[in-house]
Formats: C-alpha cells, structure tokens, sequence
C-alpha cells in the first residue's frame, strides 16, 4: 500500500521555474540545464520503478515515497539530495553517500 505517493520534487519545479527567467546567456545556464536533465532523468526513473512497485501485494508493502533516512548524525541521501553546497549553513556538509535498498 502506498502511504506517500510519488511527487514533482521541489527541487526540479524551482530549477525549472528558474531556467524560465534566467538569460541563455548567462555562464550557469548550461549547469542548470545539465543539472535539469539528471533531475528528470532521476525522476522518470523513479516514475518507471513506481509503476512496478504497485504491483507488489498491497497487504504486505508499505510504499514511502521520498523518504530520507537518518543514519547516527548522517541523512543518507534520497532523490532531493546534491552535490552543490549545503545552502544551510547550521548544517553539516553532507560528505558520503550511501545506496539503501530496503
């Protein structure tokens, strides 16, 4: 059973949002569009493994979407996760990244 379904990530609503306003012209505009095209690639794939996952019984799977695990002081990296600067400075930079298969 699916408890949280599947979302547009925030991250990739406001990259596009921004590559609308921001001139081609400007030296990020490439990074932003290289950026973009793994973010929809990372979410067509997850898109693509959801729609196997709902065929798992439903009575015996507990489907969470876009969940981030806490592992000791560590958050293991979900499909929100980057390798840009933390832009919150009060937190630790997230160095290791972990692949979960639960």
């Amino acid at each position: 059973m699916a408890i949280k379904e599947l979302t547009l990530p925030q991250r990739l609503i406001l990259s596009e949002i921004l590559k609308k306003y921001l001139n081609r012209s400007h030296p990020k505009y490439p990074i932003l569009e290289k950026d973009l095209a793994k973010r929809w690639a990372g979410y067509w794939g997850e898109q693509a493994l959801a729609n196997y996952v709902k065929e798992l019984p439903q009575e015996k799977y507990l489907i969470l979407h876009d969940l981030q695990l806490k592992l000791g002081r560590h958050l293991l990296p979900n499909r929100h996760s980057t390798n840009l600067p933390n832009p919150h400075p009060n937190h630790r930079s997230q160095k290791h990244h972990w692949n979960l298969v639960l």
